[in-house]
């Protein structure tokens, strides 16, 4: 066993330096690679500029979008309890945008490199963090080696791990708990997944406080700003929100059949570009079915929307909704749609939400494979049964809220 262990951390630490290599040697030709390794030089050196920190500050680590909404509410929480204590905030994906990770309540923001034995270094001698807090899974082993070595605390909040999950099969299982070995406290979404963390991370303190994404979720919901746009005035709004063309291809079929049950219908393509919207485009002509763009501010039972940033308010218009993904790859955010109540509609992939599998659970949530199985339920939600679900909805981001206060006065709190 032990011999084992050691093969994979061999493996894994020629894996990462080889991909290291492989990236500087493929970022000659790939202007996204280059830019991948530019973008982290440019932030060590902005980091090399700033004088140790003294005080007291905590690193926050997302890999990607989600994971970045987690921190920020544990982020705001840490802040509305202690004004000096200093944030920074790293992230792994480049799918994170400038715009998304710059924030002013962060000291200072960054990349995350890629992981090796002395990648971090320098951030741990000039930031001199108390805590690590990782959110969700983006579990690096010589970052969480590193941080135990430095006296760091340690802790994976808003943690899960799917069934099938790589990280439970044999080759890589002692490798997940060598991993694990180095965090002190495990905050799970679900109890269900404590007895899992717990065969995982024996010498872990592993606790279930909840989400923080539901605050995320909940505060951007109730702190937007109001403002002036059109929306038509439709009373029956059945939304397709981050569609792909997957979705395109079993909905399309029976928009007229919807459009017969009296709903309007809001179409929301996970991208906007000009492709996209003419592949949809004529999708719709093809099927004989009227519409207008959101842009041409014309009213129509069928709205494709060729603009971002309208549909968080869009779902307080809505009856029901359909959230893209996980019909060919993982369900998106249903926390919004759940928020206003609606019933939602997805694909079969929604083994990595925690809130997808919970709604599903609930018979707030339906998935299907195929155009006759949604079909099939669709028809089936009258008024009656909406308002159940819509109560059922509501409940279940309601009772959630408050993860990050709950993880803040467990552990972060001096």
């Amino acid at each position: 066993m032990l011999s084992h262990l050691i093969l994979v951390i061999l493996l894994y630490s020629f894996f990462t330096k080889f991909i290291f290599l492989l990236f500087g040697f493929l970022s000659i030709f790939s202007p996204k690679l280059k830019n991948f390794l530019l973008i982290r030089e440019s932030d060590l050196e902005r980091a090399r500029k700033i004088e140790k920190f003294s005080g007291k500050l905590i690193w926050l680590h997302a890999a990607s979008v989600g994971e970045l909404d987690q921190c920020k509410a544990i982020a705001r929480v840490i802040l509305a309890n202690e004004k000096n204590t200093k944030l920074i905030q790293s992230v792994f994906s480049d799918s994170v945008t400038d715009k998304q990770l710059e924030d002013p309540m962060y000291f200072f923001t960054f990349r995350l490199p890629l992981d090796s034995n002395n990648a971090y270094d320098d951030y741990f001698e000039i930031f001199q963090p108390k805590m690590l807090i990782i959110s969700a899974w983006d579990t690096w082993y010589f970052l969480l080696k590193k941080a135990k070595q430095k006296g760091v605390k340690t802790i994976l909040a808003n943690s899960t791990l799917g069934e099938n999950s790589g990280r439970r099969n044999f080759f890589i299982r002692n490798f997940t708990k060598k991993v694990f070995e180095s965090i002190d406290i495990i905050s799970c979404v679900s109890k269900d997944l404590i007895p899992i963390f717990s065969e995982l991370a024996p010498n872990s303190k592993i606790v279930s406080l909840g989400d923080s994404r539901f605050d995320s979720v909940i505060e951007k919901i109730e702190s937007r700003k109001n403002l002036e746009m059109f929306l038509p005035n439709h009373q029956k709004v059945f939304i397709l929100a981050s569609t792909y063309i997957e979705c395109e291809k079993i909905f399309i079929p029976v928009l007229k059949k919807i459009l017969d049950l009296g709903y309007s219908i809001w179409i929301f393509p996970h991208k906007v570009h000009e492709s996209r919207i003419n592949e949809i485009s004529t999708m719709l002509k093809n099927q004989s079915l009227d519409f207008t763009l959101y842009s041409s501010k014309t009213n129509s039972k069928i709205i494709l929307f060729d603009k971002l940033g309208v549909l968080a308010y869009a779902y307080e218009k809505a009856e029901i909704c359909y959230v893209g993904g996980g019909l060919h790859n993982r369900v998106h955010n249903v926390m919004e749609g759940a928020y206003f109540g609606l019933p939602i509609f997805t694909g079969e992939k929604v083994h990595h939400s925690f809130e997808a599998i919970e709604l599903k659970t609930r018979a707030g949530l339906f998935t299907f494979k195929t155009t006759s199985e949604f079909w099939e339920k669709f028809q089936t939600i009258d008024e009656s049964e909406r308002i159940k679900i819509s109560k059922i909805n509501k409940e279940f981001i309601s009772n959630n809220r408050g993860a990050s206060e709950r993880l803040y006065q467990a552990f972060l709190k001096d």
